[in-house]
């Protein structure tokens, strides 16, 4: 659910090399072509401890607990969506004193470090990872997630427990990240140059996909496939969804009736995703699709997210029926 960020943000030249692992693995992170992850989570209830309530329930991460109040940060854990690094506290039981004192002493420092480890994104994960996925973080930096034996690793630090909350994930490691060094504070950011806006990536995204091949092929019988080059964000549903059709409804989509051409398009929106949820956006046939998050899954319409496809080109998000 991320999209390409024109600005970048930089931090402390000098203090942030000091917080980087005392045992450095040099990682070269690229973004996955195609990132593939599997939404399906077992919903949350309203019972469910937010992000700031989990943390001061696991014993083992109340260094980073600390840091986070004194950053001022545990309000927007209470209430945003986030995706929460957290080292545990033999990641900073790792790290001399100096740097614990550097870290402690000076709030900008402070601020930089906890904003790196804290992602904005509603999206939420399973133990493992089928391919690479790449999320910014709250200074807009890239933060990379692995596959890593059978469960999966953020930046060159696998994960060692996955803690779900009623706003968000969790991500235990036993290490701090590797983050690259910059020179300014959060706040100040710089304009990058403007760029052209890509084709979208939605037709390779679609093509082949097991999982939605009947979607493919009614969109091919009712000659729409070309339209999803300027589509930024595709809902698919998934084979079995068909099933749930009407009988007229299904014949008129074996037969790319007028009327299921138009059911189709509704899947087809115009816009990437928005910030804040809930939202509504446009589908390409010009009606309106509600997007929520509702016992801990993702919905457009009534439509429950299965899954995701998605690169910084273009997004397609798995349903378990048609809207």
């Amino acid at each position: 659910e991320t999209t390409p960020s024109t600005t970048t943000t930089k931090a402390p030249t000098t203090t942030t090399t000091t917080i980087t692992s005392t045992t450095t693995t040099t990682t070269t992170t690229t973004t996955a072509s195609a990132t593939e992850i599997d939404t399906t989570i077992a919903s949350t209830t309203t019972s469910s401890p937010t992000l700031a309530q989990l943390l001061h329930n696991t014993s083992h991460c109340t260094m980073f607990l600390h840091l986070l109040d004194l950053a001022g940060a545990l309000p927007a854990l209470a209430e945003e969506d986030w995706l929460l690094i957290v080292p545990s506290d033999a990641a900073f039981a790792r790290q001399s004193k100096h740097t614990m004192a550097e870290l402690l002493n000076d709030q900008t420092l402070l601020t930089v470090f906890v904003q790196a480890y804290m992602i904005p994104t509603h999206v939420r994960l399973l133990n493992s990872l089928i391919k690479s996925l790449t999320l910014r973080n709250a200074l807009e930096e890239p933060i990379t997630l692995y596959p890593h034996l059978q469960g999966m690793a953020v930046q060159s630090e696998p994960v060692t427990m996955l803690l779900q909350a009623s706003n968000g994930q969790a991500l235990v490691i036993d290490d701090l990240m590797d983050l690259s060094t910059s020179t300014t504070t959060p706040a100040e950011a710089t304009t990058a140059a403007p760029t052209s806006t890509p084709a979208s990536s939605v037709p390779q995204l679609l093509e082949g996909h097991t999982r939605l091949t009947s979607f493919h092929y009614f969109l091919l019988q009712s000659q729409l496939l070309a339209s999803l080059k300027a589509v930024p964000v595709l809902v698919a549903p998934v084979n079995d969804a068909f099933s749930r059709l009407s009988y007229p409804d299904l014949v008129a989509m074996i037969d790319a009736q007028p009327s299921a051409k138009a059911t189709l398009r509704k899947h087809m929106l115009t816009s990437h995703m928005p910030d804040e949820l809930p939202a509504t956006m446009v589908a390409s046939d010009g009606s309106t699709i509600t997007v929520t998050w509702e016992d801990g899954s993702l919905r457009f319409n009534n439509a429950k997210v299965q899954g995701l496809l998605q690169d910084e080109a273009g997004a397609v998000y798995l349903v378990d029926r048609v809207l």
